[in-house]
């Protein structure tokens, strides 16, 4: 993860069909959790709403400074080079919201994470999707522009599908148990043009529901997946 992210992504998106939300939902009450690239704390302090104990893992030290005042614990670490020895086998959940596409290895960060889980433990994985109408509209231009947040943020180094993630975390010894996608109706691209009406008239968020789920790899703007552990550790 850039450590820009640490800056551009520090808030919590309430919305119940947003990425954060559904992560947060997805986890237990009481449950110990790793946020690997924490940000300033923002979701790990929903969790700890919950009761749950919330360990950050942040490679930006102004970000990490910051979400110390809202978690348990906070480790200034990048994802692939986090180690703490008494913690294996620990943690009910580990968050990765938005992360591995900012990471030059992502199966190098799955492979070094997974061994912090305990035997019912698992992974939330979050990415945005290149394969989203916006970008594929872009690319039809002959255009590949990148931007300061978003899809095509521009501290991105990786870019999925959801077919090429679900590759990646098959490869890296992970079973998908849920596949939860987010549409997010409220980005930039549905304020322009005909959409920007139908946002107005209130008529975008309904048909984005009923639509989105017949065709999400063009209408998703993010993916959200929860993984196990598959194979030997």
């Amino acid at each position: 993860m850039a450590s820009a992210r640490g800056v551009r992504y520090e808030g919590y998106d309430p919305h119940p069909g947003g990425v954060h939300r559904m992560a947060v939902d997805a986890v237990a009450a009481g449950s110990l959790v790793l946020d690997v690239g924490c940000a300033v704390g923002h979701v790990g302090e929903e969790l700890k709403r919950k009761g749950c104990r919330v360990v950050g893992v942040e490679p930006d030290g102004h970000a990490a400074a910051r979400a110390r005042g809202r978690l348990d614990e906070v480790v200034e670490s990048s994802a692939q080079r986090f180690h703490r020895e008494e913690l294996l086998g620990s943690f009910d959940a580990i968050l990765l919201l938005d992360v591995i596409e900012h990471t030059p290895e992502p199966a190098v960060v799955l492979n070094n994470l997974m061994k912090y889980l305990n035997e019912n433990g698992f992974f939330l994985i979050s990415v945005p999707n290149i394969a989203h109408w916006s970008t594929r509209l872009m690319l039809f231009r002959g255009d590949f522009t990148y931007e300061n947040y978003g899809i095509m943020d521009n501290s991105h180094l990786r870019f999925f599908t959801l077919q090429s993630l679900l590759e990646l975390l098959g490869g890296s010894g992970l079973g998908v148990e849920e596949i939860k996608y987010s549409f997010w109706p409220g980005s930039r691209d549905y304020r322009r043009g005909p959409l920007g009406i139908l946002r107005r008239l209130g008529l975008l968020v309904p048909l984005v529901k009923k639509l989105g789920p017949r065709w999400p790899g063009l209408l998703s703007y993010q993916f959200l997946v929860k993984a196990v552990v598959s194979g030997p550790r």
